[in-house]
């Protein structure tokens, strides 16, 4: 289970420890007493914010008779945690909100190839062990998390995780930059998701492809191809009829390997 401390956890002159910039990814914890808290929400995808009394910044990890253990649990809803200003007053303003819900569940299905949330969290857990990148760490600990029960939450934590900002609280420059992060980070996922593919195969939508293009300079590019019905049927039509143009000028398998050569560098 991935736990968080929550900000309502974390008081002045409690015993912390954190993870400060310098020591990311080094599992160096030190602890201290809080004398400041940074970060205004209860719960966030980077975990808490804070200074301690002797000047160190860093993010909390564990706190009181926790330290050591990470055992932290996080088990209120998101939204029951989120100032209640930010939550939509009428139907209408609800309405919206829930459609946009809506909207940001589809896209991080359609662009991980996943429309599952059960199996997208599994298949997040695989690969994390494996992640260095700091951004897509924090994304795939926002798919694993299974301390939100509803779905409607869990979506909203994902989408917070990339925008560092609640979907309540989106103006419009902050849904662009949504999807901007969705793009990047679901292409780092599908890469991530080639070399595990073995593993996590039954998780994709079907059909799902794996993909690995070898190129001149020894370098190789992962990717996994989840096919929508729709979708397959418009690049079979493709495919027939850029077979029936080889055909018809007398091109051999020969070169049709070395058309699929060409489509892989120009989609490097």
């Amino acid at each position: 289970m991935v736990t968080l401390p929550t900000r309502n956890q974390i008081k002045q002159g409690l015993q912390v420890s954190i993870e400060t910039k310098e020591n990311q990814g080094s599992g160096i914890l030190p602890d201290g007493v809080v004398d400041e808290i940074f970060t205004s929400s209860n719960v966030h995808p980077y975990e808490i914010k804070v200074r301690l009394e002797d000047g160190q910044v860093g993010r909390v990890k564990n706190i009181g008779n926790d330290i050591g253990n990470n055992t932290t649990q996080v088990s209120e809803s998101i939204f029951e945690n989120l100032d209640k200003k930010e939550i939509p007053k009428n139907e209408d303003k609800y309405n919206e909100f829930q459609k946009m819900t809506q909207d940001i569940k589809e896209l991080l299905f359609d662009s991980t190839g996943i429309d599952d949330r059960t199996k997208l969290s599994k298949t997040a857990s695989v690969m994390l062990k494996d992640v260095t990148d700091q951004k897509m760490k924090v994304f795939l600990t926002a798919l694993s998390s299974d301390v939100l029960e509803r779905n409607e939450d869990w979506i909203n934590y994902v989408a917070l995780s990339l925008t560092d900002v609640p979907p309540m609280s989106w103006k419009d420059d902050q849904r662009e930059i949504f999807e901007n992060n969705l793009v990047a980070v679901s292409s780092k996922f599908k890469r991530l998701a080639a070399i595990h593919f073995e593993n996590i195969s039954e998780n994709f939508v079907k059909p799902s492809y794996q993909v690995t293009v070898t190129h001149a300079d020894g370098s190789k590019h992962h990717n996994v191809v989840s096919l929508k019905p729709k979708q397959k049927e418009e690049m079979k039509i493709i495919a027939k009829d850029v077979i029936k143009i080889m055909k018809k000028k007398g091109f051999t398998n020969k070169d049709m390997s070395a058309l699929i050569a060409i489509l892989s560098s120009i989609g490097k």
